[in-house]
Protein backbone atom coordinates (compact mmCIF):
# COMPACT_ATOMS: atom_id res chain seq x y z
CA UNK A 1 0.00 0.00 0.00
CA UNK A 2 1.29 3.45 -0.88
CA UNK A 3 2.42 5.42 2.11
CA UNK A 4 0.78 8.70 2.96
CA UNK A 5 0.34 10.93 5.97
CA UNK A 6 -2.83 10.45 8.00
CA UNK A 7 -2.64 14.07 9.08
CA UNK A 8 -3.07 15.66 5.69
CA UNK A 9 -4.56 19.12 5.50
CA UNK A 10 -8.16 18.96 4.37
CA UNK A 11 -8.98 20.09 0.86
CA UNK A 12 -10.35 23.59 0.35
CA UNK A 13 -13.91 24.28 -0.77
CA UNK A 14 -12.74 24.86 -4.35
CA UNK A 15 -10.77 21.61 -4.38
CA UNK A 16 -13.71 19.68 -2.92
CA UNK A 17 -15.99 21.17 -5.56
CA UNK A 18 -13.65 20.26 -8.43
CA UNK A 19 -13.17 16.72 -7.17
CA UNK A 20 -16.92 16.21 -6.66
CA UNK A 21 -17.77 17.53 -10.13
CA UNK A 22 -15.26 15.26 -11.83
CA UNK A 23 -16.40 12.22 -9.85
CA UNK A 24 -20.06 13.03 -10.64
CA UNK A 25 -19.39 13.07 -14.39
CA UNK A 26 -17.58 9.73 -14.30
CA UNK A 27 -20.07 8.04 -11.98
CA UNK A 28 -23.00 9.23 -14.09
CA UNK A 29 -21.49 7.43 -17.07
CA UNK A 30 -21.85 4.15 -15.18
CA UNK A 31 -18.28 3.71 -13.93
CA UNK A 32 -17.72 2.46 -10.38
CA UNK A 33 -15.95 4.74 -7.93
CA UNK A 34 -12.61 2.90 -8.05
CA UNK A 35 -12.46 2.94 -11.85
CA UNK A 36 -13.33 6.64 -11.80
CA UNK A 37 -10.39 7.28 -9.47
CA UNK A 38 -8.04 5.43 -11.85
CA UNK A 39 -9.19 7.71 -14.67
CA UNK A 40 -8.61 10.78 -12.51
CA UNK A 41 -5.19 9.45 -11.57
CA UNK A 42 -4.25 8.94 -15.23
CA UNK A 43 -5.55 12.41 -16.02
CA UNK A 44 -3.55 13.81 -13.13
CA UNK A 45 -0.35 12.36 -14.54
CA UNK A 46 -0.79 14.02 -17.92
CA UNK A 47 0.35 17.55 -18.61
CA UNK A 48 -3.16 18.80 -19.19
CA UNK A 49 -4.74 16.90 -16.31
CA UNK A 50 -7.55 18.80 -14.65
CA UNK A 51 -6.67 17.35 -11.27
CA UNK A 52 -3.16 18.77 -11.46
CA UNK A 53 -2.66 21.60 -8.94
CA UNK A 54 -6.35 21.37 -7.97
CA UNK A 55 -6.80 18.47 -5.54
CA UNK A 56 -3.41 17.37 -4.34
CA UNK A 57 -2.77 15.98 -0.88
CA UNK A 58 0.86 17.13 -1.03
CA UNK A 59 3.52 18.06 -3.52
CA UNK A 60 4.11 14.40 -4.40
CA UNK A 61 0.80 12.61 -3.64
CA UNK A 62 -2.47 13.26 -5.45
CA UNK A 63 -5.95 12.68 -4.09
CA UNK A 64 -6.72 9.74 -6.44
CA UNK A 65 -3.43 8.09 -5.39
CA UNK A 66 -4.29 8.42 -1.71
CA UNK A 67 -7.81 7.06 -2.13
CA UNK A 68 -6.75 4.19 -4.40
CA UNK A 69 -4.00 3.15 -1.98
CA UNK A 70 -6.57 2.92 0.82
CA UNK A 71 -9.06 1.00 -1.35
CA UNK A 72 -6.52 -1.68 -2.30
CA UNK A 73 -7.43 -3.77 0.76
CA UNK A 74 -11.15 -3.72 -0.06
CA UNK A 75 -12.10 -0.51 1.75
CA UNK A 76 -15.13 1.10 0.12
CA UNK A 77 -15.11 4.60 -1.35
CA UNK A 78 -16.81 6.51 1.54
CA UNK A 79 -14.53 4.88 4.12
CA UNK A 80 -11.50 5.72 1.99
CA UNK A 81 -12.61 9.37 1.96
CA UNK A 82 -12.76 9.35 5.75
CA UNK A 83 -9.48 7.49 6.24
CA UNK A 84 -7.59 9.84 3.94
CA UNK A 85 -8.06 12.80 6.28
CA UNK A 86 -8.52 15.03 3.24
CA UNK A 87 -12.31 15.35 3.39
CA UNK A 88 -14.51 16.97 6.07
CA UNK A 89 -16.97 14.81 8.07
CA UNK A 90 -20.01 16.20 6.26
CA UNK A 91 -18.55 15.25 2.89
CA UNK A 92 -17.79 11.69 4.06
CA UNK A 93 -21.25 11.26 5.60
CA UNK A 94 -23.01 12.48 2.44
CA UNK A 95 -20.87 10.17 0.30
CA UNK A 96 -21.78 7.25 2.58
CA UNK A 97 -25.48 8.01 2.10
CA UNK A 98 -25.10 8.20 -1.68
CA UNK A 99 -23.00 5.04 -1.80
CA UNK A 100 -25.47 2.97 0.20
CA UNK A 101 -28.54 4.34 -1.61
CA UNK A 102 -27.04 3.93 -5.10
CA UNK A 103 -27.15 7.68 -5.73
CA UNK A 104 -23.46 8.47 -5.38
CA UNK A 105 -23.36 10.34 -8.71
CA UNK A 106 -26.18 12.64 -7.61
CA UNK A 107 -24.59 13.20 -4.21
CA UNK A 108 -21.28 14.13 -5.85
CA UNK A 109 -23.09 16.63 -8.07
CA UNK A 110 -24.90 18.09 -5.07
CA UNK A 111 -21.64 18.30 -3.12
CA UNK A 112 -20.07 20.19 -6.01
CA UNK A 113 -22.83 22.81 -5.81
CA UNK A 114 -22.72 22.84 -1.99
CA UNK A 115 -19.00 23.63 -1.76
CA UNK A 116 -19.22 26.25 -4.49
CA UNK A 117 -21.90 27.90 -2.36
CA UNK A 118 -19.70 27.57 0.74
CA UNK A 119 -16.80 29.24 -1.05
CA UNK A 120 -19.03 32.09 -2.27
CA UNK A 121 -20.27 32.61 1.28
CA UNK A 122 -16.70 32.73 2.59
CA UNK A 123 -15.72 35.26 -0.09
CA UNK A 124 -18.74 37.38 0.75
CA UNK A 125 -17.83 37.49 4.45
CA UNK A 126 -14.24 38.41 3.67
CA UNK A 127 -15.22 41.18 1.28
CA UNK A 128 -17.72 42.50 3.80
CA UNK A 129 -15.00 42.87 6.46
CA UNK A 130 -12.29 44.03 4.07
CA UNK A 131 -14.14 47.10 2.78
CA UNK A 132 -14.51 48.98 6.10
CA UNK A 133 -10.96 47.99 7.04
CA UNK A 134 -9.70 49.51 3.78
CA UNK A 135 -11.61 52.76 4.33
CA UNK A 136 -10.42 52.99 7.94
CA UNK A 137 -6.84 52.47 6.79
CA UNK A 138 -7.28 55.27 4.25
CA UNK A 139 -8.44 57.67 6.97
CA UNK A 140 -5.52 56.64 9.17
CA UNK A 141 -2.88 57.12 6.45
CA UNK A 142 -4.21 60.52 5.36
CA UNK A 143 -4.04 61.87 8.90
CA UNK A 144 -0.63 60.32 9.63
CA UNK A 145 0.89 61.74 6.43
CA UNK A 146 -0.51 65.20 7.21
CA UNK A 147 0.82 65.11 10.77
CA UNK A 148 4.27 63.91 9.76
CA UNK A 149 4.75 66.11 6.70
CA UNK A 150 2.43 69.06 7.24
CA UNK A 151 2.76 70.00 10.89
CA UNK A 152 6.52 70.78 10.80
CA UNK A 153 5.84 73.16 7.87
CA UNK A 154 3.03 74.91 9.74
CA UNK A 155 5.23 75.27 12.83
CA UNK A 156 7.97 76.93 10.80
CA UNK A 157 5.40 79.32 9.30
CA UNK A 158 4.16 80.22 12.79
CA UNK A 159 7.74 80.87 13.93
CA UNK A 160 8.46 83.06 10.87
CA UNK A 161 5.44 85.15 11.81
CA UNK A 162 6.67 85.50 15.38
CA UNK A 163 3.89 83.37 16.88
CA UNK A 164 3.84 80.09 18.71
CA UNK A 165 1.58 77.07 18.48
CA UNK A 166 -0.92 76.78 21.32
CA UNK A 167 -3.82 74.57 22.27
CA UNK A 168 -4.86 71.86 19.85
CA UNK A 169 -2.33 72.81 17.11
CA UNK A 170 0.46 72.41 19.68
CA UNK A 171 -0.92 68.99 20.63
CA UNK A 172 -0.93 68.00 16.95
CA UNK A 173 2.68 69.12 16.60
CA UNK A 174 3.77 67.04 19.61
CA UNK A 175 1.85 64.12 18.11
CA UNK A 176 3.71 64.70 14.84
CA UNK A 177 7.03 64.66 16.67
CA UNK A 178 6.05 61.45 18.43
CA UNK A 179 5.10 59.80 15.14
CA UNK A 180 8.43 60.77 13.58
CA UNK A 181 10.43 59.71 16.63
CA UNK A 182 8.67 56.37 17.07
CA UNK A 183 7.73 55.76 13.44
CA UNK A 184 9.23 52.27 13.48
CA UNK A 185 7.23 51.34 16.58
CA UNK A 186 3.96 52.63 15.09
CA UNK A 187 4.73 50.84 11.82
CA UNK A 188 5.26 47.57 13.67
CA UNK A 189 1.99 48.07 15.57
CA UNK A 190 0.13 48.71 12.31
CA UNK A 191 1.70 45.66 10.68
CA UNK A 192 0.74 43.57 13.71
CA UNK A 193 -2.86 44.78 13.39
CA UNK A 194 -2.81 44.00 9.67
CA UNK A 195 -1.53 40.47 10.26
CA UNK A 196 -4.09 40.05 13.04
CA UNK A 197 -6.87 41.07 10.63
CA UNK A 198 -5.62 38.62 8.01
CA UNK A 199 -5.25 35.85 10.61
CA UNK A 200 -8.80 36.30 11.91
CA UNK A 201 -10.50 36.66 8.55
CA UNK A 202 -8.42 34.56 6.16
CA UNK A 203 -7.46 31.52 8.25
CA UNK A 204 -9.71 28.83 9.73
CA UNK A 205 -7.83 28.80 13.01
CA UNK A 206 -8.15 32.55 13.47
CA UNK A 207 -11.86 32.45 12.63
CA UNK A 208 -12.43 29.77 15.27
CA UNK A 209 -10.42 31.54 17.98
CA UNK A 210 -12.20 34.87 17.60
CA UNK A 211 -15.64 33.59 16.60
CA UNK A 212 -17.23 34.47 20.00
CA UNK A 213 -16.09 38.10 19.73
CA UNK A 214 -18.22 38.74 16.65
CA UNK A 215 -21.37 37.55 18.43
CA UNK A 216 -21.26 40.66 20.62
CA UNK A 217 -22.06 42.77 17.55
CA UNK A 218 -25.70 42.61 16.49
CA UNK A 219 -25.18 42.85 12.74
CA UNK A 220 -22.46 40.19 12.67
CA UNK A 221 -24.52 37.91 14.94
CA UNK A 222 -27.59 38.23 12.70
CA UNK A 223 -25.52 37.60 9.58
CA UNK A 224 -24.05 34.48 11.14
CA UNK A 225 -27.51 33.24 12.09
CA UNK A 226 -28.73 33.69 8.53
CA UNK A 227 -25.60 32.03 7.16
CA UNK A 228 -25.93 29.04 9.51
CA UNK A 229 -29.59 28.51 8.53
CA UNK A 230 -28.67 28.79 4.86
CA UNK A 231 -26.00 26.11 5.31
CA UNK A 232 -28.43 23.88 7.21
CA UNK A 233 -31.00 24.24 4.42
CA UNK A 234 -28.40 23.47 1.75
CA UNK A 235 -27.20 20.39 3.65
CA UNK A 236 -30.77 19.17 4.16
CA UNK A 237 -31.46 19.56 0.45
CA UNK A 238 -28.38 17.54 -0.45
CA UNK A 239 -29.21 14.73 1.97
CA UNK A 240 -32.90 14.57 1.08
CA UNK A 241 -32.06 14.37 -2.63
CA UNK A 242 -30.06 11.25 -1.88
CA UNK A 243 -33.18 9.55 -0.56
CA UNK A 244 -32.43 9.97 3.14
CA UNK A 245 -35.41 10.27 5.51
CA UNK A 246 -35.91 13.74 7.06
CA UNK A 247 -35.35 12.40 10.60
CA UNK A 248 -31.99 10.91 9.63
CA UNK A 249 -31.03 14.01 7.64
CA UNK A 250 -31.75 16.27 10.63
CA UNK A 251 -29.79 13.94 12.94
CA UNK A 252 -26.82 14.02 10.59
CA UNK A 253 -26.97 17.81 10.20
CA UNK A 254 -27.10 18.14 13.99
CA UNK A 255 -24.16 15.80 14.43
CA UNK A 256 -22.02 17.59 11.86
CA UNK A 257 -23.14 21.14 12.68
CA UNK A 258 -20.25 23.49 13.48
CA UNK A 259 -22.31 26.65 14.01
CA UNK A 260 -22.74 27.37 17.76
CA UNK A 261 -25.64 29.74 17.07
CA UNK A 262 -27.71 26.92 15.56
CA UNK A 263 -26.54 23.94 17.62
CA UNK A 264 -29.10 24.16 20.44
CA UNK A 265 -32.01 24.58 18.03
CA UNK A 266 -30.92 21.63 15.88
CA UNK A 267 -30.46 19.45 18.97
CA UNK A 268 -34.01 20.20 20.09
CA UNK A 269 -35.30 19.65 16.55
CA UNK A 270 -33.61 16.25 16.39
CA UNK A 271 -34.95 15.15 19.78
CA UNK A 272 -38.51 16.31 19.21
CA UNK A 273 -38.63 15.03 15.65
CA UNK A 274 -37.53 11.62 16.92
CA UNK A 275 -40.43 11.83 19.41
CA UNK A 276 -42.86 12.07 16.50
CA UNK A 277 -43.65 15.80 16.46
CA UNK A 278 -44.52 17.64 13.24
CA UNK A 279 -41.44 18.67 11.24
CA UNK A 280 -42.86 21.88 9.77
CA UNK A 281 -44.28 23.05 13.11
CA UNK A 282 -40.95 22.45 14.83
CA UNK A 283 -39.00 24.43 12.25
CA UNK A 284 -41.15 27.48 12.99
CA UNK A 285 -41.59 26.92 16.73
CA UNK A 286 -37.85 26.56 17.38
CA UNK A 287 -37.09 29.64 15.30
CA UNK A 288 -34.97 27.85 12.73
CA UNK A 289 -37.10 29.35 9.95
CA UNK A 290 -39.23 32.43 10.35
CA UNK A 291 -41.81 34.39 8.40
CA UNK A 292 -42.23 33.43 4.75
CA UNK A 293 -39.44 30.85 4.98
CA UNK A 294 -41.35 28.86 7.62
CA UNK A 295 -44.45 28.98 5.43
CA UNK A 296 -42.47 27.83 2.40
CA UNK A 297 -41.01 24.93 4.40
CA UNK A 298 -44.50 23.96 5.56
CA UNK A 299 -45.77 23.87 1.97
CA UNK A 300 -42.73 21.91 0.78
CA UNK A 301 -43.08 19.31 3.53
CA UNK A 302 -46.80 18.86 2.94
CA UNK A 303 -46.30 18.56 -0.82
CA UNK A 304 -43.48 16.05 -0.44
CA UNK A 305 -41.05 18.29 -2.35
CA UNK A 306 -38.72 18.90 0.59
CA UNK A 307 -35.36 18.69 -1.22
CA UNK A 308 -36.05 21.50 -3.69
CA UNK A 309 -37.85 23.51 -1.01
CA UNK A 310 -34.84 23.46 1.30
CA UNK A 311 -32.64 24.40 -1.66
CA UNK A 312 -34.87 27.41 -2.40
CA UNK A 313 -34.84 28.46 1.26
CA UNK A 314 -31.04 28.30 1.26
CA UNK A 315 -30.93 30.51 -1.84
CA UNK A 316 -33.40 32.99 -0.30
CA UNK A 317 -31.33 33.29 2.86
CA UNK A 318 -28.20 33.90 0.80
CA UNK A 319 -30.02 36.64 -1.10
CA UNK A 320 -31.06 38.17 2.22
CA UNK A 321 -27.45 38.17 3.40
CA UNK A 322 -26.42 39.90 0.19
CA UNK A 323 -29.16 42.53 0.58
CA UNK A 324 -28.10 43.25 4.14
CA UNK A 325 -24.47 43.57 3.11
CA UNK A 326 -25.29 45.92 0.25
CA UNK A 327 -27.49 48.03 2.52
CA UNK A 328 -24.74 48.33 5.11
CA UNK A 329 -22.08 49.14 2.52
CA UNK A 330 -24.33 51.78 0.93
CA UNK A 331 -24.57 53.46 4.34
CA UNK A 332 -20.99 52.81 5.40
CA UNK A 333 -19.37 54.33 2.32
CA UNK A 334 -20.76 57.88 2.72
CA UNK A 335 -20.34 57.70 6.51
CA UNK A 336 -16.66 56.80 6.16
CA UNK A 337 -16.19 59.58 3.60
CA UNK A 338 -17.84 62.06 5.98
CA UNK A 339 -15.62 60.86 8.84
CA UNK A 340 -12.56 61.25 6.60
CA UNK A 341 -13.65 64.77 5.63
CA UNK A 342 -14.42 65.78 9.22
CA UNK A 343 -11.14 64.45 10.61
CA UNK A 344 -8.90 65.88 7.92
CA UNK A 345 -10.90 69.10 7.71
CA UNK A 346 -10.91 69.46 11.49
CA UNK A 347 -7.15 69.02 11.68
CA UNK A 348 -6.58 71.51 8.85
CA UNK A 349 -8.97 74.12 10.28
CA UNK A 350 -7.46 73.82 13.75
CA UNK A 351 -4.14 74.85 12.23
CA UNK A 352 -5.26 77.23 9.48
CA UNK A 353 -7.75 79.39 11.41
CA UNK A 354 -5.21 80.60 14.01
CA UNK A 355 -2.72 81.14 11.19
CA UNK A 356 -5.21 83.24 9.20
CA UNK A 357 -6.00 85.22 12.32
CA UNK A 358 -2.28 86.01 12.80
CA UNK A 359 -1.83 87.00 9.16
CA UNK A 360 -4.90 89.26 9.18
CA UNK A 361 -3.59 91.10 12.25
CA UNK A 362 -0.29 91.99 10.60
Amino acid sequence: MAAFSTKQKQLSNIELSHFSGQMAMLLRSGMPAQESLYILKDDDETDGGQMKNIARASASVSVPDVLLSIMQDGTDFPQALMNSGLFPPYYCAAARVGFESGNLDMIMKNLEAYYIKEENTKKYLRSFLFYPFLLSSLVFFVIVIFLMQGMPIYKSIYEDLGAALTGFPLFLFHLSEGLQKYFLVFSLIFMALLFFFIFVNFTDRGARLFYPVGNHFRFIREQREIQSVSRFSSAMSTLLKSGMYPERAVALCTELNTEPLLHEKLTLLDERLAAGENFAVLLKELGIFNGPYAKLADIGIKSGDMDSTFSKISDYYEEEMERRREALVSVMEPVMVVILAVLTGGVLLSVMLPLLSIVSSL
